[in-house]
């Protein structure tokens, strides 16, 4: 349907608009902003013109498309902005252009059996896709359709023109070496490297290297040098924001390499924007960013700037990416008996009384009239702490209920905490995978959930664990938290429903009435409807079956007594912070516990008592301290929002803007201001992506803190 993103200016008097939008490769459709009779009844006379009821727009052939054009020149009252209403020429080339015929060659040859009959039929045709495209393309399948084996693949056709450079998430590294050393036995295993250290020496000889996004950006210029003629951006959605430092590197790294191969389930996490630098990754001339964000972001300035937060034109964008970019297949359509995915949204009875119920309606209050982050955040993770004991009770309740492996997913390192700590209280053997997990340890706990029949739960960070881990001895995901990023939750049920799942899965949304999972669900919902619309997700979180849960009264004596939520704090362990090494990119290795005191019996904010973090916990301050040792509560109110990240310990935001350093051990790494967060609270950040949009760091190792 054609997308009504004209605003009309008021000044120009009583103009109809008309806009134009690709709906098929062959038809476009025609939108005006006022239906008047005289325009109308003259649109009725043009006979290649046919109204759609339904969509609200007028069909016609592409071929008539100029001489429309000229037509309503001719009537009065009818306009037509150059710039957001007509066809631009850069997606008429596109989607007009010949498709590129699928080369006819024998796959085999080229890539040698060993790996080619490991290779299944969708795969082959993703391949084959590829070298259409000349090793520049988006292969988008949905997870667990196995990207891995066709990136290497199209790679390996390209061999003749290697160094190859593959950059992925740096919990994804060792995956990418075992996999090559799987798929091809023959390249020497000298001849495959890991940069983890910015002042690393790689011999000359190497035939490939693997690296993270971060330490891509810190060396960048020696990536420049090495000239790799070949690359994989696995996960490339982690280039998602425009003009950041790690996208510019990329795209200097890229360049000039003759093949491009990105690879995501979900390349745009939340809204159209967040295609454009992969789109230019692929083809750098095809658009400028003002072009692109004008036709697809429904983009416009104001006095913070650039705004392209939005979204237009949909049904075309989805006919350009499909048309000149990517390819992109559902396990629905490939993987032959893949079992049924049910979802089930859970309302928590969370039992708040009064003073809780009252502080959630300040936030949603607060959150609605300014729409600013940092009241988010606080909003957020209050909202975390109301749900540990409804979220703990309903998992314990599953304990009871059922004897099949399951998974939680949360956001919060308290609810993490939480959780965990109630499942040794249950004496139920189960993992837990954060930011404190170091990489080595990882792959250990995904391999004893999956083989070992006694570890009946998982309990994972969205921000360390909703990608690329496989964990189908799984029957059930929970989410104890949402994220306002549809692209995560998609991630993260792809862990469990994926190749090699053989029974149903049930998905379940725990969700508390009357906090901050309001607004999430509805955001959720409307980047879905976004993100469907664009083909980017087929996921329909609305349509989820509904059931409410109410804990036992013993469950729920106190959901505000902190002594419960968030006692038992596991200091970090220094030697596992990093697995590489001092100067390695150690991207999600360790992080700080999300607990604070909430002491909200007080009837204001400066009863609060004064609360301080040493060594990665927080303590009320019983003791004496120094000065510069205390948060006072006004400032803590800012810095609850801590979440599982290695890169952003501490948030410290007020009205916007960054509060003062309050020791001389924290240092501002970056302002963060207004321009960097959508009014939905998401973040415009290349290297934030989640609501731990912290930019004071704080050395959580020094007790004088």
């Amino acid at each position: 349907m054609a997308s009504h993103n004209i605003i009309i200016d008021k000044n120009l008097g009583g103009k109809t608009y008309a806009s134009f939008e690709f709906e098929t490769f062959d038809t476009i459709s025609m939108t005006l902003t006022k239906n008047y009779r005289e325009v109308i009844n003259f649109l009725h006379t043009i006979e290649y013109l046919k109204y759609d009821e339904e969509k609200e727009c007028w069909m016609l052939p592409y071929e008539h498309y100029r001489n429309i054009l000229s037509k309503l020149k001719e009537i009065r009252n009818v306009a037509i902005d150059a710039q957001t209403d007509m066809l631009p020429l850069f997606v008429i080339k596109a989607i007009r252009s010949p498709s590129d015929p699928i080369p006819n060659i024998d796959l085999c040859d080229s890539l040698g059996p060993l790996l080619y009959y490991q290779l299944k039929e969708h795969q082959i045709a993703a391949v084959l896709w590829g070298i259409s495209k000349n090793g520049r393309c988006l292969i988008a399948d949905e997870m667990g359709l196995g990207k891995t084996y066709e990136a290497i693949a199209l790679a390996y056709y390209y061999k003749n023109d290697w160094p190859l450079l593959i950059v992925t998430t740096a919990t994804m590294m060792k995956f990418w070496v075992d996999k090559i050393h799987d798929l091809l036995p023959e390249i020497d295993r000298n001849s495959v490297v890991c940069i983890t250290s910015s002042n690393q020496t790689v011999n000359n000889s190497v035939k490939i290297i693997v690296t993270s996004y971060k330490m891509a950006t810190r060396t960048v210029d020696f990536l420049i040098e090495r000239r790799f003629n070949t690359i994989i951006l696995d996960e490339s959605h982690h280039v998602k924001t425009y003009n950041t430092e790690r996208s510019r590197a990329v795209q200097d790294i890229c360049k000039d390499s003759k093949r491009v191969i990105l690879l995501s389930g979900t390349p745009a996490l939340s809204r159209p924007k967040e295609l454009y630098v992969q789109l230019s990754l692929i083809d750098p001339g095809f658009a400028t960013f003002k072009e692109y964000s004008m036709r697809y972001c429904n983009a416009y300035g104001n006095e913070y700037g650039w705004n392209a937060l939005g979204d237009s034109n949909l049904t075309e964008l989805h006919l350009l990416l499909h048309k000149k970019f990517m390819i992109r297949r559902t396990k629905a359509q490939e993987v032959q008996g893949l079992p049924n995915k049910i979802r089930k949204y859970i309302s928590l009875d969370t039992n708040m009384n009064d003073k809780v119920r009252g502080d959630m309606e300040f936030w949603n209050g607060q959150y609605l009239k300014y729409g600013k982050s940092d009241v988010f955040f606080s909003y957020y993770a209050d909202t975390a702490e109301i749900k540990i004991n409804a979220v703990c009770s309903y998992i314990k309740n599953m304990i009871n209920e059922t004897s099949e492996k399951f998974v939680v997913f949360a956001h919060h390192q308290i609810m993490l905490d939480a959780i965990s700590n109630l499942l040794d209280d249950l004496n139920v053997e189960h993992v837990k995978i954060c930011g404190q997990t170091s990489l080595g340890l990882r792959d250990d706990l995904v391999n004893r959930f999956q083989n070992d029949d006694d570890c009946k739960v998982a309990v994972l960070s969205f921000v360390t664990t909703s990608a690329g881990l496989t964990l189908t001895a799984a029957k059930m995901v929970i989410f104890a938290e949402l994220t306002y990023t549809p692209g995560d939750m998609e991630q993260a049920e792809s862990r469990v429903h994926r190749m090699g799942q053989t029974d149903d899965v049930t998905v379940k949304y725990l969700v508390a009435k009357g906090t901050a999972d309001d607004n999430l669900w509805q955001m959720i919902v409307n980047k879905q409807q976004v993100l469907n619309a664009v083909g980017l997700i087929e996921s329909d979180i609305a349509a989820a079956s509904y059931s409410s849960y109410h804990p036992p009264e013993n469950m729920a004596d106190d959901e505000n007594d902190s002594e419960s939520n968030s006692e038992n704090y596991s200091e970090i362990d220094s030697e596992n912070n990093s697995a590489y090494g001092s100067d390695s990119d150690t991207e999600n290795v360790s992080e700080s516990d999300s607990g604070r005191d909430s002491n909200r019996d007080s009837d204001n904010e400066d009863n609060i008592r004064p609360v301080r973090r040493v060594t990665n916990k927080i303590i009320s301050d019983d003791e004496e301290s120094s000065d510069d040792a205390i948060i006072s509560p006004q400032k803590y109110k800012r810095i609850r929002a801590l979440s599982d990240s290695s890169d952003d310990e501490v948030l410290a935001l007020k009205k916007g803007k960054i509060l003062k350093p309050i020791s001389s051990d924290i240092q501002i790494d970056e302002p963060l201001n207004d321009s960097t967060i959508g009014s939905d609270g998401d973040c415009q950040n290349e290297d934030q992506t989640a609501p731990h949009l912290s930019r004071l760091v704080v050395n959580l190792d020094d007790e004088n803190i």
